[in-house]
């Protein structure tokens, strides 16, 4: 310390620190009141003080930036993520800056905290792609974001009709499930139908019932949180007790942002599920698909290998369903899907009389095609025990489908193939399967067949048969034969129709009865009919060229000829380009398929009708068609189905069926035409009916073109003898 003369006093400099200029200050007053005692003047007197005044406000001021700098390093800590920064210190009264600092520090430390604890809840939810995970995570992670004394999470997952709830009582810990049935959960959707908020439900509220879950406290008030996903609602998040008595707006923001979060990792669950859901699982009917039915029937075959058992396969298909699609339209068509699936998962499960004792297993029912469905049948003590399940179907099948306020009849057709004998894979059984299924189909269905070998020998005969028509076609390896329409009263030819026949250099003759079907199915009968009228006409124009009088041609239209969007302009087209009287054109279209899409069909004949051409109704008596549509059809005549023509002369109701039809077609202004006649009876009795015009072998089989136009050149049948 260095003494330093200040007007007749010594004033010492203390550089020592932040304390000196105290010191400082205390001395000179202390001096200051000793010289007052011994030499009272008030002039040093005042200066004493003053200068004892000034150096407590040095000291003051030294202070404050003292606490300033330490603010200032201490921010810089903060700053740097040393949260536990406090400056306060211990021993010494701390400065008004000093203290806000340490409250701003804890206040931070407490806000970090709670925002890594959030972020970290967010990370655990948002992290996994597992329902139960996420339900676990947000359950212990909810009584954090706001105290409570229980959670609660319900969850709908995708496809399900029920939920689950889910709940955590904090004192307990463990979670607690049970089932919201199906019609709860349609009042908790009504219920937060345009609720986007959380939903606070006091105590005594109705609602509460619905919310809460078996174990919360039926007392105490809740919050609810619906979670959404594209309008779905995927679940609910209910706290309790919420004894909180304004709305939303009070809630904590960190506990809507978990919701948030929570329905995010729920929907991208969701998705997970859909994906897996769309992979294993027909999305109509909810039952397994073709994949997911092929494992489990490798499944099945690895279990009966063990055992020694037999597997059954079943396939099991609708018969006609795309006139059911057709003419009452795919929504319906969906309906009916989902209750013939229902119906038969009631048909086809287990009875202890099919399976060896004690084993008997629940059967896996899928739905592998549009219209086709397959079940599996395990442990049976005898393969053909699985007729029992196909009498089951059937006998099910025999009560209607209700759909749109309407009855509806269906039929099945089904194969069945058994394990060891008709395969050793889920494809060889399922293959085989099908083909059995299709020789029922050929043999008029509604019925069932197990597979036999010589199946497989026909399913391969009639791709062969489909292959070699296809390659005919476009080669035009087909011809055609014109069997006579004879007018009844005087036996002259007054046209003819149009049949087709087809000689295959390797298969030899082919019957229609065989490829017709066959292109029916495989959509090859579209360019199939346009090349046999193109054909006709042609022959139409030669045979006038020649010189023969003018002949008119039946042409057999089939119901995907019917249905082709270009049929009408096609047959205008070829109609102009041979120059054939369309007058001299009839269509036989068969009545089971103006019964579908009723008024598309009297549409599309009415455009024929424009055009000229003639229209009958072939196989008439067997589409149980509607006299009240029969009426509005426009067409020219009714030919009576040979089935009815076989039996006159020996069936009273084949007779009484034939009367009717010519007095009807009569009556409605139509011609009639009977084919199928053979023999002299039938002939008399369709001639005494007043039969318009005769089709059969009693007068001619199909003709070659040659033979028909030197039969053409003669005179009159013969009356038949």
């Amino acid at each position: 310390m260095a003494p330093r003369d200040r007007g007749g006093f010594g004033l010492w400099s203390l550089q020592a620190g932040p304390a000196l200029p105290v010191l400082g200050a205390g001395l000179l007053l202390v001096a200051a009141l000793i010289l007052l005692a011994l030499r009272p003047d008030p002039a040093r007197l005042v200066g004493a003080l003053a200068a004892a005044l000034l150096g407590l406000a040095m000291w003051q001021r030294e202070r404050q930036l003292s606490a300033s700098a330490r603010v200032r390093a201490g921010m810089g800590r903060l700053g740097d993520g040393a949260l536990e920064t406090r400056i306060a210190p211990v021993s010494r009264e701390a400065t008004p800056l000093e203290t806000a600092f340490d409250a701003m520090a804890d206040q931070v430390a407490a806000r970090f905290g709670s925002l890594s604890e959030h972020a970290e809840a967010v990370h655990e939810i948002l992290s996994t792609l597992d329902t139960g995970q996420i339900v676990r995570t947000a359950l212990q992670r909810l009584p954090q974001a706001w105290p409570c004394s229980s959670a609660q999470l319900i969850v709908r997952r995708r496809g399900q009709r029920e939920a689950e709830r889910h709940l955590r009582v904090c004192s307990e810990g463990a979670i607690q499930t049970c089932r919201m049935d199906a019609d709860a959960l349609r009042s908790l959707r009504r219920m937060f139908r345009g609720v986007t908020d959380a939903l606070v439900v006091p105590p005594g509220d109705p609602r509460i019932e619905l919310l809460r879950h078996p174990r919360q406290d039926a007392r105490a008030g809740l919050v609810a949180f619906p979670l959404f996903f594209k309008r779905d609602l995927l679940g609910v998040i209910c706290l309790a007790p919420w004894t909180t008595s304004g709305a939303s707006a009070s809630l904590p923001t960190s506990l809507r942002q978990l919701a948030d979060h929570v329905a995010v990792a729920l929907s991208n669950a969701r998705m997970l599920d859909e994906i897996q859901f769309f992979a294993y699982y027909d999305e109509l009917t909810g039952l397994p698909n073709r994949v997911l039915c092929t494992e489990r029937i490798s499944q099945a075959l690895g279990r009966a290998r063990r055992s020694g058992g037999m597997v059954a396969v079943l396939l099991i298909d609708l018969d006609s369903f795309k006139r059911v699609n057709d003419s009452l339209g795919e929504d319906v068509g969906d309906d009916l899907i989902r209750a013939v699936s229902q119906r038969l998962a009631e048909c086809v499960r287990a009875e202890d009389t099919l399976s060896r004792p004690g084993t008997a297993t629940e059967p896996d029912l899928a739905r592998i095609g549009g219209d086709e469905f397959a079940a599996v049948i395990e442990n049976l003590s005898d393969g053909h025990n699985a007729a029992s399940v196909c009498k089951r179907i059937f006998k099910g099948f025999e009560q209607p489908f209700q759909s749109d306020g309407r009855e509806v009849f269906l039929s099945v057709s089904l194969g069945v193939a058994v394990f060891p004998h008709d395969g050793d894979d889920a494809d060889a059984l399922l293959r085989n399967a099908y083909t059995a299924m299709c020789h029922v189909k050929q043999e008029g269905r509604n019925d069932f067949h197990f597979y036999r070998e010589f199946m497989n020998d026909e399913a391969e005969e009639r791709l062969t048969i489909e292959n070699r028509l296809r390659k005919a076609i476009e080669l035009r390896e087909l011809r055609l034969e014109y069997q006579p329409l004879v007018d009844a009263e005087t036996r002259t030819i007054r046209g003819v129709e149009v049949l087709s026949r087809w000689t295959d250099a390797e298969l030899g003759e082919i019957s229609p009865v065989q490829f017709i079907p066959i292109a029916e199915e495989t959509g090859l009968i579209v360019p199939l009919g346009r090349w046999i009228l193109e054909s006709a006409l042609g022959q139409v124009r030669a045979w006038s060229e020649q010189g023969l009088p003018g002949i008119s041609i039946s042409v057999n239209v089939s119901s995907r000829q019917f249905r082709d969007r270009d049929f009408v302009q096609t047959v205008r087209e070829l109609i102009e380009q041979y120059g054939v009287e369309p007058g001299r054109v009839t269509l036989e279209i068969t009545e089971s398929l103006l019964m579908r899409r009723t008024d598309e069909a009297i549409g599309i004949l009415q455009q024929l009708r424009d055009l000229g051409l003639k229209l009958s109704i072939d196989d008439f008596g067997t589409g149980y068609s509607s006299l009240s549509y029969l009426k509005h059809l426009p067409v020219n005549h009714l030919k009576i189905d040979r089935s009815f023509v076989h039996g006159l002369g020996a069936r009273k109701e084949d007779e009484a069926i034939v009367s009717a039809i010519v007095a009807l077609g009569h009556i409605l202004g139509l011609g009639v035409i009977a084919e199928g006649v053979e023999v002299p009876e039938q002939f008399e009795y369709l001639l005494a009916q007043g039969c318009d015009v005769i089709q059969g072998f009693l007068f001619s089989r199909p003709l070659a073109p040659e033979a028909l136009a030197e039969r053409l050149r003669g005179g009159p049948y013969d009356p038949p003898g």
